[in-house]
């Protein structure tokens, strides 16, 4: 009877240990500068009132937090045994605010109160930012802004925005540049973008903030893209990592280019994912 109950209470126990290994994330929400922003905590239980380093995962321009990229990523880093935030930019998935007013000076500011956020929770330390695209642009840049940042892994950082900015080439979109319109029709007329936003782009003193992550304790700045990428050209992704290596005070930067990836890494998420949690960890193990 005792040998029952004992293999009993072992199976009962793997049984709970399997069921919070393959917990779904949970859902929270937090006030954005403009409307709420959406949140996916997926957090070992181990670590639930223990600080520690914390990944977030900030999505690209039109995307959001469930784009199988970062959801391959969440999930590795989650078998890492690290904590994860992913959330939705203002104006994107589940978050609110108007898509029109969206800048990618306002998504540094989604960051930075979704940071802050963090540091208040009983597992909040330091950060280690994933950021694809738009959001490899907001990661790169808050590395060189905000403190408590480790490091970054940039998957394909899209520079590129800047430069389409000044030339009034948007997507599908041709504008004059020197006066762009107020709302700008993008893919056929789906998504509204606002003029706010080329405006905001042209100025951005992109490289040089990332220049500063190194004064700001960053320990390494890593960027991941495709060669075959058909929307923002690798040489982007180098101009991050030399940015980073080369100021007045560096931080340790890695490019990796993988052959034959476009931007999203289409069928080839799982092989980012794992590079990028490698990154990750060897930014931890970074002193």
């Amino acid at each position: 009877m005792i040998c029952r109950l004992f293999s009993f209470t072992v199976s009962l126990a793997i049984i709970l240990l399997a069921i919070n290994v393959n917990a779904a994330p949970r859902k929270t929400e937090i006030d954005g500068a403009s409307g709420k922003l959406s949140i996916l905590l997926d957090i070992p239980p181990e670590k639930e009132t223990v600080k520690g380093p914390v990944v977030v995962i900030c999505h690209g321009f039109t995307s959001w937090k469930d784009e199988p990229l970062l959801v391959a990523v969440a999930n590795d880093a989650r078998k890492a045994g690290l904590p994860v935030v992913r959330f939705d930019f203002n104006g994107h998935g589940e978050s609110g605010g108007d898509f029109s007013k969206m800048t990618v000076t306002s998504e540094l500011d989604d960051l930075r109160r979704i940071m802050e956020w963090i540091g208040k929770q009983p597992w909040g330390g330091d950060f280690l930012l994933v950021g694809h695209s738009q959001g490899g642009v907001v990661s790169g840049m808050a590395c060189g802004m905000y403190s408590n940042i480790k490091g970054a892994v940039l998957l394909a950082p899209a520079g590129v925005l800047v430069d389409d900015a000044k030339s009034g080439k948007i997507f599908d979109a041709k504008i004059d540049p020197a006066n762009p319109p107020e709302t700008i029709p993008l893919f056929g007329g789906t998504k509204q973008l606002g003029g706010c936003y080329v405006r905001d782009a042209q100025k951005l003193p992109l490289y040089e903030t990332v220049a500063k992550a190194g004064s700001r304790g960053v320990r390494s700045i890593c960027v991941i893209h495709g060669k075959a990428d058909p929307i923002v050209p690798y040489s982007y992704g180098q101009r991050f990592a030399d940015a980073a290596s080369s100021a007045a005070v560096p931080c340790k930067a890695e490019f990796h280019l993988l052959y034959g990836a476009d931007h999203g890494f289409s069928r080839r998420e799982k092989e980012a994912a794992e590079l990028a949690v490698f990154l990750l960890k060897k930014i931890i193990a970074t002193e």
